[in-house]
């Protein structure tokens, strides 16, 4: 549709723009355009333009203590115009935008330093906040190297991702790349994602960043299409003096070892590098000891791997009686389960758990010691209290993809995907960082807190994505979902690119309700280039100005007046019960919402 020529030109912020005597508004019955040349990204991740156009919404009121006033010329968009668009039409208005599209949120879906031989999988989710035509982002381009010989696939279209435990499923971008024409040895992957709408500066490749960096960076492998694989074994009955090492399975299970420890050393023996990489050692049926690996280095590019004797017959127990240092720089633990009824942490630079039962029996401690890094894949988590699935300033939890947990406290991945959590007797926080996906989770959680994501901090790049919030408790003390909320309830971060999309959180009236983008307070907050899009909320409540006590603390008002929302749903009204307009409410929710107007009867989504 063409420019509206009453438009003189966009304000500096992005969404808003000047507009000669501004009558009301009617976006739905006459709606007003400005049109858009928008520089972008094919399928195949080819440059290109996009003609597109926004719906002026709403005249923008003035600030607090004027703020039953409207400002004479100013109007609201329905989305952000950015410095690298074209106004198109009308009377040549100005395009004083100083905002750019910002990066897809991107995560790594699946742990690197793997063993690989000819194939390679890569899988990352993304999203962005100019989603369209069913996809996130418009394509991601898989690149991987041995330094010298480089092979690339582009995938445009997202897929289901393939973890067979995954509790829920996984929408994101996969590959199975041939590398048969890569040298044995260490290999890098890396991926460039693109959105639809932004130039270069808005494309998020992983490469910009270090190796074992916690955001969106390059992974490393092993190609070891020439490498003999080592087996040792474990058994309560074994050796570890007279403990075999063979590339032969029934050779090593003939003669164990009698510690996890005893394994790495012969191992280390049995391979001419003296390290582990690859190899792998096996748990007989039984509690198993864990010994003391040697002060030693035990991998160097890729995981040793830890697993279930498949000949076991019933689960072998990995016992975690104290602390235990790996010595391995990257170690996969899979298919055992894991007791812990001390506060007994594995320490180790990367560890993946895969397949394993961990039974917390209470502690109240995060899993992983000192500098160590967890992914989490398809575990199932018991007798989870406050914080095991925490963070320290060193230890984290990078990935939890497919388990099931009934966690407390503080859950603080930077991807959480296709998990299930269940609880009902205790409240869980989950934290946000910059770059952090939530995404394809059910939460099943009956008291107090449920489930929200605090920023106490800014947060700048957040994805939650898909999933269900089920609050079924009578508690309207907390929030179920929270970004950047009440000052006074510690929430004081600024909040840009917050990607919440298609996401369902049930609930009652305040019972489940959401506090979102506020800027009350002391504090000038700002949250800018957000996109709310097809969620269906128990309640939705923002504060702003009015609530504030610096008078010029406008800064959040996108989210206020609707930009970046679309197809919003709540059932119930806000919390004052003022309604759409009201102080405690949006000022506009965005094209096609549909807001409750009642505290008792809902707004039924069917």
């Amino acid at each position: 549709m063409p420019t509206d020529t009453a438009i003189t030109g966009v304000r500096a912020e992005g969404w808003s723009c000047d507009f000669t005597s501004p009558p009301t508004m009617d976006p739905v019955g006459a709606p007003r355009f400005i049109d858009l040349s928008r520089q972008g990204y094919t399928t195949s991740g080819g440059t290109t333009t996009y003609t597109e156009s926004l719906i002026l919404t709403q005249r923008v009121r003035q600030a607090y203590p004027s703020n039953a006033s409207l400002d004479a010329t100013r109007v609201a968009l329905s989305d952000y115009v950015y410095s690298t668009d074209t106004i198109v039409g009308g009377s040549s208005p100005t395009n004083n935008s100083t905002e750019t599209s910002p990066k897809p949120v991107c995560r790594w879906a699946l742990p690197d330093r793997r063993n690989v031989t000819t194939s390679l999988r890569l899988e990352i989710v993304a999203a962005h906040r100019n989603a369209r035509n069913g996809e996130q982002v418009a394509a991601v381009k898989f690149i991987v190297t041995d330094g010298t010989n480089t092979v690339t696939q582009t995938v445009s279209a997202s897929s289901v991702l393939g973890g067979t435990n995954d509790r829920q499923p996984i929408i994101g971008y996969a590959a199975d790349i041939n590398i048969s024409t890569l040298t044995d040895g260490q290999i890098t992957a890396n991926a460039e994602v693109y959105p639809w709408i932004g130039a270069a500066a808005s494309v998020n490749k992983s490469s910009d960043n270090a190796v074992d960096a916690r955001s969106f960076a390059p992974q490393v492998f092993r190609k070891g299409v020439s490498r003999t694989v080592l087996y040792a074994y474990v058994d309560t009955t074994g050796n570890d003096t007279t403990g075999v090492a063979s590339s032969t399975p029934a050779t090593a299970s003939a003669t164990p070892c009698l510690t996890i420890a005893g394994a790495f050393a012969k191992l280390r023996a049995a391979d001419g590098a003296t390290i582990t990489d690859g190899h792998i050692v096996r748990l007989k049926a039984g509690t198993q000891a864990i010994g003391t690996p040697a002060s030693v280095t035990h991998s160097s590019i890729s995981e040793c791997i830890i697993e279930n004797d498949p000949l076991a017959g019933s689960t072998p127990v990995f016992n975690l009686t104290g602390n235990w240092n790996s010595r391995h720089a990257y170690l996969r633990i899979r298919g055992v389960t894991i007791p812990r009824t001390t506060t007994a942490q594995i320490t180790g630079n990367f560890v993946t758990l895969e397949n394993c039962t961990y039974q917390n029996g209470g502690a109240n401690i995060t899993t992983n010691g000192g500098t160590s890094v967890f992914r989490w894949l398809g575990c199932a988590l018991t007798g989870v209290v406050t914080n095991m699935l925490g963070a320290t300033t060193n230890a984290e939890n990078r990935l939890v993809r497919g388990c099931t947990t009934d966690a407390a406290g503080t859950i603080d991945p930077f991807c959480l995907l296709g998990n299930t959590f269940v609880n009902g007797s205790a409240s869980v926080t989950v934290a946000a960082h910059d770059t952090g996906f939530v995404g394809f989770s059910r939460f099943n959680l009956q008291a107090g807190n449920a489930v929200y994501c605090g920023s106490t901090g800014a947060v700048s790049g957040f994805a939650v994505i898909q999933n269900l919030v089920e609050y079924t408790s009578s508690s309207s003390t907390t929030p179920a979902f929270r970004f950047s909320g009440d000052q006074s309830g510690g929430d004081a971060g600024n909040v840009t690119h917050l990607v919440c999309h298609h996401n369902t959180l049930t609930g009652f009236f305040t019972a489940g309700r959401g506090n979102l983008l506020y800027a009350d307070g002391a504090l000038a907050r700002t949250h800018k280039l957000c996109s709310f899009v097809g969620n269906i909320h128990s309640e939705i409540n923002t504060k702003h100005d009015v609530f504030a006590t610096l008078a010029a603390n406008v800064n959040a008002w996108a989210y206020m007046y609707g930009v970046g929302c679309r197809g919003e749903f709540s059932q119930f009204i806000d919390a004052s019960a003022g309604g759409i307009g009201s102080a405690f409410a949006q000022a506009y929710p965005g094209l096609t919402a549909s807001i409750g107007t009642l505290k008792v009867t809902r707004n039924d989504p069917l």
